[in-house]
């Protein structure tokens, strides 16, 4: 996934899509991103060049919802970052890869220190917080599915690069990774890699 703590993300405390809401405990609210759990004031980066298009405390409220939150817009997508510790970088800032943007915290509607992330795909306009009936944001997508091929790692490429059909392994790498099991795994599963792309070597 888009990493935007410079480290490897191994846990996510909760995953895109319906749950049972943490704190409200309502079943089958639909979670808009993922949350990561972090420490305080853990550094925040930009992943891509793009630019700040909000940047303001939930409905004027730190204490509520997203707490303390910032949208990017990037290239075709637009990433939002809830519950930092204050206000983000000033609406209109130029960002570039890996500028630091802020800090995480454990403003708004929170249980704990994380970042909570989401990804819109296409520009931030006024549909940006129109959502459907299930209370999903019309344009948003699961952040863990949008990496973009020179975020993953060089093995992952080569299999989409050389194979007709990788969701298979994509998935299969996407389990792995979630148990915390790919540096354990890797070694069993990449002969079988190479296999089925039909090489002798990497």
């Amino acid at each position: 996934m888009i990493n935007p703590l410079n480290r490897q993300i191994r846990v996510l405390s909760s995953r895109y899509g319906f749950r049972t809401h943490p704190t409200s405990g309502k079943v089958n609210s639909f979670h808009n991103g993922v949350d990561i759990p972090t420490y305080i004031r853990t550094p925040l980066f930009a992943r891509a060049p793009g630019k700040v298009v909000v940047s303001r405390a939930n409905r004027g409220n730190p204490a509520t919802g997203y707490g303390y939150y910032m949208v990017i817009a990037y290239d075709g997508y637009c990433i939002l970052y809830a519950h930092l510790d204050k206000l983000g970088l000033p609406v209109g800032t130029p960002v570039k890869e890996d500028d630091l943007i802020g800090y995480t915290g454990n403003t708004g509607n929170s249980t704990g220190p994380h970042l909570h992330m989401e990804i819109r795909v296409g520009k931030y306009d006024y549909n940006f917080f129109s959502k459907n009936a299930d209370g999903r944001y019309l344009s948003s997508v699961d952040p863990e599915t949008f990496v973009p091929p020179s975020k993953l790692e060089k093995w992952q490429q080569l299999i989409i690069s050389k194979m007709d059909q990788p969701a298979e392994w994509l998935e299969l790498i996407k389990h792995l990774t979630a148990a915390g099991q790919v540096n354990n795994t890797i070694a069993k599963f990449f002969p079988e890699f190479i296999e089925k792309l039909g090489g002798k070597d990497a």
